[in-house]
């Protein structure tokens, strides 16, 4: 069997969500399939590592999709004509785009309807990207994927595509995120709060991500508990957060909330293993991945009750209204003082995380490409 593979997000040192999802499933499929041909199509320059097996054919389709608009571009004009080259079974693409008049048995993974819920989050021509696309690449898809019940059924409801037939394959985590030696876990907090214990928040600061009301929240919980406790906020900077920074810098606490920056994957696993607990406490998420890597790390967890998050965390993580601050910051308090909850939490973590498996979730893709194919 041939198959093409989207792979523009396999990028060196940022193989983050779709990327990792990618990476992940397609390596295990390519090793476990040594008599299939993979197509992987990128949009730039790769790194030989994402090469590595005999069996794949790499091809550097222009231009590189770098803006919104060169979308229609790099999909309808160039996969296209490389797909016609190439003559694949099924085409596999899992960032949510595909051709909007497929050449070939089709196979999309939409993760999340985010632009759908927040569309004041995106930029004009990135949001009008989305909102035409999706609908007619979900409606032509031999085959959809999505990587929670919660999005399937979204996905379902907005488009019209009949939930039974939306295949879900869920994250998972590297065997990379367990808890580190409590060595390590000192020289992590040396390193990012100066020794400190601190709450960690692990993400893209978009506004949906709810951090102002988490922020708010950390002020009053410091305030009643006196608590030298920091607020660890680690991800990429974008534009959504210019207001999060003023608000923060205006605050009395500002001293105590720390904008890191993305944490490398090396060093991520430690950051959450010494840190006091996760507080992920978004208005939206497809899947929310922080909470199952700061659970395999042995980390307690603050997320809330909203979109995926309770099918993801289960029993092992404690919940909070995003919209209620006092809420937030009473699970704070909690979470940093009763030691009998956080043993409590962490003792559903092993029976929760072992729902999410990579290999598991390779098998499932396979057979849905498999099945595909040959429809």
């Amino acid at each position: 069997m041939k198959i093409a593979v989207n792979t523009r997000l396999l990028l060196t040192n940022k193989l983050d969500g779709i990327g990792r999802f990618t990476n992940e499933l397609m390596f295990r499929i390519v090793a476990a399939h040594p008599e299939c041909e993979f197509h992987f199509l990128f949009d730039r320059p790769f790194d030989p590592e994402f090469v590595r097996y005999g069996n794949i054919v790499p091809h550097v389709v222009r231009p590189p999709l770098r803006h919104s608009l060169l979308g229609w571009i790099w999909f309808d004009w160039s996969v296209r004509r490389k797909l016609k080259k190439i003559e694949p079974d099924v085409f596999f693409s899992p960032d949510s785009m595909n051709l909007l008049s497929p050449v070939c048995k089709n196979v999309t993974v939409i993760h999340d309807l985010n632009f759908v819920h927040f569309p004041e989050h995106l930029n004009f021509f990135l949001r009008l990207y989305y909102q035409k696309r999706v609908p007619i690449v979900a409606r032509n898809a031999t085959a959809l994927v999505s990587v929670s019940d919660f999005s399937a059924k979204d996905i379902s409801e907005h488009y019209g595509v009949d939930a039974s037939s939306i295949h879900v394959i869920s994250n998972a985590v590297g065997k990379e995120f367990v808890p580190v030696s409590q060595r390590e876990k000192e020289e992590t907090r040396k390193k990012l709060t100066g020794g400190k214990e601190y709450f960690i928040h692990v993400g893209t600061l978009y506004q949906r991500k709810n951090l102002l009301n988490q922020i708010k929240a950390f002020e009053k919980f410091k305030e009643s508990s006196k608590s030298e406790m920091k607020f660890l906020i680690a991800g990429n900077m974008v534009k959504d957060a210019c207001e999060l920074i003023e608000y923060t810098n205006r605050s009395r606490y500002k001293e105590d909330v720390i904008f890191s920056g993305r944490i490398s994957e090396e060093q991520l696993p430690a950051a959450l293993s010494a840190a006091n607990a996760l507080v992920y406490v978004s208005v939206f998420e497809g899947f929310g991945m922080p909470i199952l890597e700061a659970l395999n790390c042995g980390t307690p967890v603050l997320t809330s009750k909203t979109s995926s998050m309770p099918e993801v965390a289960g029993d092992a993580a404690l919940y909070a209204d995003p919209h209620n601050i006092e809420e937030i910051a009473g699970a704070m308090y909690d979470l940093s003082s009763n030691e009998e909850l956080r043993s409590t939490l962490l003792s559903h973590a092993a029976k929760q995380v072992a729902k999410f498996d990579w290999d598991r979730s390779a098998e499932q893709l396979w057979e849905v490409l498999s099945a595909a194919a040959k429809k």
